[in-house]
């Protein structure tokens, strides 16, 4: 019991309590002030009343449990916002038929070009795609040359017509770095023109250019000897396009909703120099 004359003096712990419960703006001191406001309030109890501090104690211990209250929902929070799925890259851009796709050698290769009357040629996975130059030369001696680059990468020479702002031919052109269309097209040499400019040269050839995309195999004078257009399958997707392609360079596309046919050739000037004797033509 305390003596009439002992003086009552407040808790240590519940004014710690009080203090460390105010503090409720610092995150994870609720716990803190919980535990000292807990064990203050057992000092002053057990003490015959020569403590008090009751009300601190339960004001630091109240506001100790709502700090800590609030911090253990922050943590649950924060352990919850996964990081958002990584993206896949995108496929590299394929150029339009006008648009050059790597600059020349010694270039400036950190800023734009413009390169006129330039062959390009871009991989696009295991395709080659070219893109030949308007009037650098005849129509006939770029095909000679790319047919000789060809037979040199071992390389299956493929004639790729189209033109500037046609949907259907810049679909196709988007999906080649699809799995089918690379199936499709592996180790071609697929030579791009665009029939808006060349279109008089390719119909002396004999290839057609009223329906595109168009793709053509040649013979040995750049006749086309087969050929297939967009019109061979549905949506211009890798889908559709993808396995139409792989038969017809395989020779095994039977079944056709347009039998080939190609335009009768006109009078041509023969190309400047002839493949030597022995190669094998594409």
């Amino acid at each position: 019991m305390r003596s009439p004359t002992e003086a009552t003096r407040t808790s240590a712990l519940a004014v710690a309590s009080l203090v460390t419960g105010v503090l409720t703006c610092v995150p994870f001191l609720g716990l803190a002030a919980f535990l000292l406001g807990s064990a203050g309030l057992l000092r002053i109890r057990s003490s015959g009343g020569r403590l008090g501090g009751t009300a601190f104690a339960v004001v630091g211990l109240s506001l100790g449990a709502f700090n800590a209250l609030v911090s253990l929902m922050l943590l649950l929070a924060l352990g919850s916002d996964d990081p958002p799925p990584a993206r896949p890259p995108a496929p590299p851009p394929i150029p339009s038929p006008t648009t050059p796709a790597v600059p020349p050698a010694g270039g400036d290769e950190g800023g734009q070009m413009t390169i006129i009357n330039q062959v390009t040629e871009v991989m696009v996975g295991k395709v080659r795609l070219v893109d030949l130059p308007p009037t650098r030369r005849t129509l006939e001696a770029e095909l000679e040359a790319q047919r000789a680059q060809a037979l040199a990468a071992r390389e299956k020479l493929v004639l790729f017509t189209g033109a500037e702002g046609c949907r259907p031919c810049m679909s196709v052109a988007a999906v080649l770095p699809e799995a089918k269309m690379q199936a499709a097209l592996a180790g071609t040499r697929l030579v791009r023109v665009d029939v808006n400019v060349l279109g008089q040269e390719l119909n002396d050839l004999g290839v057609p250019t009223k329906k595109i995309p168009g793709f053509y195999l040649l013979g040995k004078d750049f006749s086309p000897t087969d050929g297939i257009n967009g019109g061979e399958w549905d949506d211009d997707t890798a889908d559709n396009a993808g396995p139409v392609l792989e038969n017809f360079l395989k020779g095994t596309l039977r079944k056709r909703r347009e039998p080939f046919s190609p335009l009768p050739q006109r009078h041509r000037v023969p190309p400047r120099s002839s493949p030597r004797s022995g190669s094998t033509f594409l």
